[in-house]
């Protein structure tokens, strides 16, 4: 074989080795990059979970969203709560829709210890792990304390104009209302007064910030009934 032909064999056999081994290797780094580019998300579980408040009979938790590059997009939460002696979660979806952290207030007629967890929900099949809040107690009221305690009923709730607040075996008397937001913060005070053991009192909300309120009725400083309402 003549030299000048070999060198061009030899050529276009080096080129060719050098043509498949770049793809190869590019082929080789796309691969890899997609995979860290494409990694799985995961639904990930909140955190910092607090008790806000405890006062009978309604109770407060508050948790921070996990936000991470690695966790898939939040559509809700599950809180579920329970006394520490029962075996049966109760359970209840709070939506979600931005924010850095979400509060969840709860009404349970019931003392004792109670303990309370949350997960994230990403998609309709898809929740995180629980995270569980630390155990909070509800002091037992008596038994003439619970037999003279009147319920109050607050409609619409949510409400975003007006609440009319209801009550039955409401005590004689001149009773003071008072509605406070989640802090404690008392944002409505007025003195009430029912008709035959009756009450029935329109309240206007529409300045009121989104987010859960309490109504306290009481009578010489002491609550005689309490409920909760959602302002939207």
């Amino acid at each position: 074989m003549k030299p000048g032909k070999m060198t061009i064999k030899l050529y276009i056999l080096v080129a060719f080795l050098l043509g498949v081994a770049k793809p190869a290797a590019a082929t080789e780094n796309y691969s890899s990059e997609s995979k860290l580019m494409f990694a799985d998300t995961v639904c990930c579980p909140p955190d910092s979970l607090k008790v806000i408040s405890t006062n009978y009979p309604v109770f407060c938790v508050r948790w921070k969203v996990k936000r991470d590059s690695a966790c898939k997009r939040v559509a809700a939460f599950e809180v579920q709560w329970k006394l520490v002696a029962s075996t049966v979660w109760s359970s209840q979806i709070v939506s979600y829709t931005s924010g850095d952290t979400v509060s969840f207030c709860q009404s349970v007629f019931t003392c004792g210890l109670y303990q309370w967890r949350v997960r994230t929900k990403c998609t309709d099949s898809s929740f995180s792990t629980w995270t569980n809040g630390a155990k909070f107690n509800f002091s037992c009221l008596n038994r003439s304390q619970q037999a003279s305690s009147a319920r109050i009923t607050t409609s619409p709730n949510p409400a975003t104009d007006n609440i009319t607040i209801s009550m039955g075996d409401m005590p004689s008397g001149k009773l003071q209302l008072a509605i406070a937001d989640i802090t404690g913060n008392i944002v409505i005070s007025r003195a009430i007064y029912g008709s035959r053991g009756q009450l029935q009192e329109r309240i206007q909300v529409s300045a009121l910030r989104r987010g859960t309120y309490f109504i306290n009725i009481m009578a010489d400083g002491v609550i005689k009934a309490r409920s909760i309402f959602i302002k939207q």
